[in-house]
This record gives structure tokens, sequence and C-alpha cells, in this order.
């Protein structure tokens, strides 16, 4: 019967364990309230519900009253803006604030005090004023200044304090723009003294003298602490105050028969929660008298009988569902941790039969392809990865190198090495007649063999590096031996899947990165977007390396047209400073010569030293851009010559190269100069003439001095007398 019940339904299981206890719990209670409603007087019942909604309606607006005043200062902008201030003008703050704490006092006599504390429960402003600056001690301090309860708005209700004076405090947080300002605090008299004709909260708690018994008022707190000045505790305060807790269990209005935790014994009363004050309003009829004693008797032996046998039939519904519904669940919920776990989950072989079998099984079903799953997935993770450091590391690789034809070759065997998917890779340059795509690199003896051989395809022909370098996209056969575009090739035979990717430049496709697979359909999405990275980076590669070889040449060039340029400027100002010195066409003087050593130094390029006796005589080539345009020679004490020495003649022979070239350069900018202002001289005095004659007679003259000749002449002529003589003279000037 049992395994019948565990294969039904986990809903219906659940409906009829429902039904189980709907029927322990409503056939007592319905039996109780029937005896109940016999037992107790109709007219104690009704004249306790009566006084206890009239007293309560009457705390609510005693309460309501104050409340409203302090939550309207609280919200008061002008009180918000004087806060603000506080710390600025505290003077002109604190009278504002003292003012409006004093309109209130006026209008309520039952106001004792209106405090402002900071968010530290410092008292900064008090009304009237008191030697305590602070609320430390008070618990609005360690219940109500929390930030939670702060910036919830709700409002703090005290305890009720006091006997001589009582009081009862409210506190309310002000609220800035984003924080919390501080807090106000109302003390109150709650005894009405202030104004005995007024209502007050003790007046409403005063109890109710009848014919035929007393009824008494108190107010529970939510820690079951009773509060009431006309009722004094029978017994212990904590079993009171477990007993209060109990009676608080409901959340609604409600007449119920209970043990009072004022006289400790079964009463019958009304509970009003007040939300205003935070507590529970309790009415007792402690002296009503239920009935004759056999009555009573009668009625507690049956409701003891009911309850006993309610128990048993719950304890029994409670083993049903811990039996059926609880026990599989439990399991079911430890599976779905191991199974969120990642661990192997093995199906009990008792398993039910219903729903939570069900559910079982489907987890252990769920949990295998998960495992599956991931571990396809961690197999495509460690592949990607794999593939991305392979990527990365050829690219660091071709960053490093600087020659075409060396990029060209690391390249496609760094893509065999790197990718076992790839059995073959080569790269395509486009030739600069662009109608070609040649074979510049290509791995494996096949590889060697199309080299040899000038390999190339024209660009747009039926192939796909035809179509890659004609159409710069990526071209796929994913099965060569039904794909039109591929071109089969007879020394590549085994190739079943090729990836052609173009080198895209700035100027265009400048070629193709070709990749060929031994297996069909093996290019996914992801492996065309990782390749065409590293054509990418290929291509990044390749022009680097051609603006590198570009650059290196034009370098040398400028380097070797530097030297020429600066030999022939030596030469000629060697020259020229020669027949400076020579005048003219003379020999040099022959101290002026040049010594073995310092010939040798000069065509040697080298220092070259010479021991005669006790001295060292060592000459040094004065070089500038490796042009040799003079030497220098030393005689010093062999002692004294060491290699400190050497490298002081090296350096003071650069300086004196550098100083000489500056003093050269120098040297043509002032003749520039003095030639320049030359011209400009004789140009002013020709403009001045007015006549041809007078400009040709004062041309030869300036020039015959400008030139230093004895004698100089101007000869015009027109072109027809050139044509027909060829010696024609038309003397104009002479000087």
């Amino acid at each position: 019967m049992l395994r019948i019940i565990a294969s039904l339904p986990l809903r219906l299981k659940i409906f009829l364990g429902l039904i189980l206890a709907s029927i322990a719990v409503i056939l007592p209670a319905s039996y109780s309230a029937n005896e109940y409603r016999r037992a107790v007087q109709p007219i104690s019942g009704i004249l306790t519900q009566s006084l206890a909604n009239q007293r309560s309606d009457l705390m609510t607006t005693i309460a309501t009253s104050s409340q409203l005043a302090l939550r309207t200062l609280a919200n008061d902008p002008l009180l918000i803006f004087s806060i603000n201030g506080f710390a600025v003008a505290q003077q002109s703050s604190e009278f504002q604030i003292k003012g409006m704490f004093q309109r209130i006092l006026n209008a309520d006599p039952s106001i004792r005090q209106m405090r402002f504390l900071n968010t530290f429960g410092r008292a900064l402003v008090s009304v009237p004023s008191t030697s305590d600056e602070s609320d430390i001690e008070f618990p609005v301090i360690n219940d109500y200044l929390r930030p939670s309860a702060a910036t919830s708005g709700r409002l703090y209700v005290g305890p009720l304090r006091g006997t001589d004076a009582p009081e009862l405090t409210y506190a309310i947080a002000v609220r800035g723009q984003e924080t919390s300002l501080g807090y106000l605090v109302m003390r109150i008299d709650p005894s009405g003294s202030a104004d005995p004709l007024l209502p007050s909260l003790y007046s409403s708690l005063r109890p109710q003298i009848l014919e035929t018994g007393t009824i008494i008022f108190y107010l529970l707190r939510s820690d079951g602490t009773v509060e009431s000045p006309f009722a004094e505790i029978i017994g212990s305060a904590s079993d009171a105050a477990q007993r209060a807790r109990t009676l608080l269990a409901g959340e609604t209005s409600s007449a119920r028969e209970y043990v009072s935790p004022i006289i400790n014994r079964s009463v019958t009363g009304y509970i009003i929660p007040l939300t205003a004050l935070n507590r529970t309003l309790v009415a007792e009829a402690q002296l009503i008298r239920l009935g004759v004693e056999e009555d009573t008797g009668r009625f507690l032996l049956t409701l003891g009988v009911l309850v006993i046998g309610s128990l048993l039939l719950l304890i029994f519904v409670g083993g049903f569902f811990e039996t059926l519904v609880i026990q599989p669940m439990k399991r079911l919920l430890a599976m779905s941790f191991r199974a969120a776990r990642g661990e192997r989950i093995t199906i009990p072989t008792n398993a039910p039969t219903d729903e939570v079998g069900s559910v079982m099984r489907s987890i252990g079903a769920l949990t295998t392809l998960a495992r599956q799953d991931i571990t396809a997935l961690e197999a495509r993770v460690e592949e990607r990865t794999r593939d991305i450091q392979a990527t990365r590391d050829i690219g660091a690789i071709l960053s490093n190198i600087r020659d075409v034809d060396t990029i060209l070759r690391r390249v496609v065997d760094l893509i065999r090495e790197r990718f076992e998917s790839i059995y073959h890779a080569q790269v395509f340059l486009v030739d600069p007649t662009r109608q070609w795509a040649v074979l510049r690199a290509s791995t494996g003896e096949p590889g060697k063999m199309l080299l040899e051989r000038g390999h190339r395809l024209a660009v747009g022909s039926v192939s796909v590096i035809g179509r890659t370098t004609s159409e710069a996209q990526p071209t796929i056969a994913r099965d060569t031996s039904r794909d039109a575009v591929h071109r089969m090739n007879e020394l590549l035979p085994e190739t079943r899947a090729e990836l052609a990717l173009p080198l895209r430049a700035a100027e265009g496709v400048i070629g193709a990165l070709d990749l060929q697979s031994k297996r069909v359909d093996v290019f996914s999405d992801q492996d065309i977007v990782l390749f065409q990275s590293i054509a990418d980076q290929l291509t990044i590669a390749l022009t680097n390396a051609q603006l590198f070889q570009e650059s290196q040449t034009r370098l040398i060039e400028i380097e070797q047209l530097n030297r020429r340029l600066l030999g022939e400027a030596w030469r000629g100002y060697a020259n020229t400073r020669q027949r400076a010195v020579g005048g003219g066409n003379q020999i040099v003087p022959k101290e002026e010569a040049w010594s073995d050593i310092q010939r040798q130094a000069v065509e040697t390029k080298t220092l070259v030293e010479r021991l005669i006796g006790d001295n060292m005589t060592f000459a040094v080539p004065v070089m500038l851009r490796d042009q040799v345009f003079g030497a220098v020679e030393w005689t010093v004490p062999q002692i004294s010559y060491n290699e400190n020495t050497r490298l002081l003649a090296w350096e003071l022979a650069g300086r004196l190269a550098v100083s000489a070239d500056n003093a050269r350069l120098l040297e043509q900018s002032q003749r520039f100069a003095a030639r320049e202002r030359m011209v400009s001289d004789i140009t002013n005095k020709l403009v001045q003439q007015a006549n041809v004659e007078a400009v040709l007679q004062t041309a030869i003259r300036e020039l015959g001095v400008a030139l230093r000749v004895p004698q100089a002449s101007i000869r015009l002529a027109t072109t027809t007398a050139v044509s027909e003589s060829a010696e024609p003279e038309t003397p104009t000037a002479s000087d």
C-alpha cells in the first residue's frame, strides 16, 4: 500500500497531506469555538470589544496629534536650512530652531521638551534647556539612530518612563538632500498633568469597573513589556513577558482567551494593534464569570481530548510527508548540489517512479551531457588558447625580422609547426605588373620544387590564390574534391581543404597566405579570423621590412653623398689654401711637406707610431665621415706613452676634424657673403649711371678691380654679326 502511495504524483500526495492537516486543525478549532461561544457570556465580549475600540481610537488621536507636529517640523525647509547653517552661524541657527520648538510647546501643553540631536546623539538645541547635553544613555541611540532606521523615515516611540513625572519620547530623523542631518526628539507628558480636563494616554488606560466585574487596559510592547500605571504584575516579570509575547502573535484585532500576563490566569480579552504608538492595546475582562463549574470542567476535558487527538493526527501527517515527500526531495536536492559542483551522479536503484524520480533521472542525464559539453568546451578553449598564443608568438618573431625573404620563410615554417591541422603553408606576392602572384616561400620538399620552377598564378585566375589576390577577400575550399575554385597541384595531392588569405596593404593586395590541410572542412569561421590576423601581421612585417630596407639604402646613399661632397669640399679648400699660401703656382715650402708617418696614417686611416731613441712619434689621421683630410703628429717620451695617450690623441684628432670643418664652413660662408656684397656694390654703381657708355665704363672698371687684373675689355655684338664673322669686333669699352 505504501509503495502504491509513493508512486502517486507529487501534487496528489501534497494535496492529500493538506486535506489531512486541514481536517486535523479545522474540526478541533470549530468544536472549540462552538463550545467557547456557548460558555462565555456574550455581553462581556461585546462590552470588552466596544471599550477597547473606544480607548484605541482615543489613544490613536492623542498620539497622532503630537506626532503630526513632530513630522511637520522635521520636513520644514526653514528647520533644515537652519540645521545646515548650524556649523557656520551657530547662534543664529540655534535662535531660529528654539523659536520653532517654543511655538510647538505653546500649542500643545502635553509636550514637555523639544530637542535636536546630531548624528552622534549629542544634543545641540533643547527647549527648555537642561544640564544634560547628550542622549547617549537613551535607547533611541541604540535602537533608532541607525542608518537603516533613519533613512526609512519611520517614527521612533520610546518606552513609558517615570512614576512621579512620567514621560514618553518620540524621535524622527531630519533628512537633508542625501544624508541624515540629525534627529528631533519630543518628550510628552502621558499623564495629562498639564491639563487634567483633557484626555491623555493615562486616562485612556484607566480600568472600567462594572457590576459584573472589572475590565482593565494595558499596553504591550514588541518585546513583551507591559506598560500601564494602573496594573501590577502578579508573578515574575520574565513569565509575564513570555505570556505577553505569546499574546502578541496575532497581527490583527481579535477577541481571545489567554493566560493574562497581569494576574497569571485564564481570562477573556480583546487585542487591538496601535500603529501610532508601536504597541498593542489589551482589554481584559478579569472578573466576569464564565458559567457554572461543571460546564467549565466539561469544556476543558473535551478540549483536551480534541487537542491530544489533533496532535496525534498531525504527527501521523508529519510522518507521511517525511517519508513520502521530504526524504525524496532531500535526495533530489543532494543530487542537484552534486550536479552543480560537476560531480558524477548515480541514480539509486530504489528511486521512486513519481515526478521526483523522473527529476532525478533527468538531472543524471543532464549532468552526463553537461560533463561531455564541459570536456569538449575545455578542449576547444585549450585549442583556441594555443592558437592565440601561437599567433602572438608569430607576431613577436616577425616584429624582430627586417629581411623580407627571412620573414616569409619564418612565417610559413612557424604556421606549419604551431598548427597541427596545417600540413602545407606558402606565401605568394604580387609582382610589380600586378598580373601574377609569384610564390616566394613554401614549406617541405614540394615547396622547394615549386620555388625552383618559379611557380606563379595569374591574378584573377580560377584558383583560391587568383580570387583572393583579385577580390582582396579570404577564399576557402572546404572540400577540394567538390570545390570548383580549387586548382589541383600534382606536388600536393593530399590537400583536402585550402584557405587563402589576402595580404592587404594601403596600396592594395600585395600577396596571399595559402594554407592547406589533409582534412575536409577543417577551417571554421574562427580559424579564418585567426589566420587573417596572422596574414595582417605578415603584411605589416613585410611593409616594415621593405621600408627598413629602403631607408637603409637611402641612408647609405646619403652617407656616400655626404662623404663625397665633404671630400670634394676639402680638396677644393686645400687647393685654394695652397694657391693662397704659394702665390699661384709656387711649390709648398719643404717645411710644410707631409712626413712619412703622417702620409702613412692618412693612407691607412689608423694610428701609426714609430720609436726613435727614447721618444715615441705617432700620427693620428684627422677624419670626418670616413673622409681623411689631414694628420696630426706627436712626439712624446716613451715612458709616458700608453693607451690613454692614444685615446686622447684620437679624441683630439676627432675634435680637430669637427673644428676644422666648422672653420671651413665659416670661412666659405664669409667668402660667399663678401662676394654677395661685392656684387651688390657693383650693381648699385651700375644703376646710378645714366647712359650705356657710362654703364660699360663703370662695369669694366669695377670688374677689373674685383678680379685684380691689369686690363679688361667688354665687346658687344649682334647675333647676325656673330654668325657672319667668326671674330666679330665691336669694342665698346676697355680699361
